[in-house]
């Protein structure tokens, strides 16, 4: 149980993150283009290869890691999606 837990507050505090970094981005260099999503989906694709080589190490299975980066990536689209409308 303690997993989910962990989970939930890992895709709460990204896309947390995701949010403000978005917003900060564009209110640095405008809305013209969506820099703040493309930086943000660079800067996400590398936390995902590192949580991936980090569960690796920890002796995680595989099914597990799909799971988790699953869910982050759920957390992230959802939180972007909200911050939009």
């Amino acid at each position: 149980m303690a997993a989910y837990f962990w989970i939930a507050v890992g895709s709460a505090l990204g896309g947390m993150a995701r949010y403000w970094l978005s917003g900060a981005i564009a209110a640095l260099v405008g809305e013209t283009f969506p820099w703040g999503t493309l930086i943000v989906n660079v800067i996400g694709s590398f936390i995902i290869g590192i949580l991936t080589v980090g569960l690796t190490m920890q002796g995680a299975n595989y099914f597990l890691q799909q799971i988790v980066i699953g869910l982050v990536v759920i957390g992230a689209v959802a939180f972007d999606q909200v911050r939009r409308k």
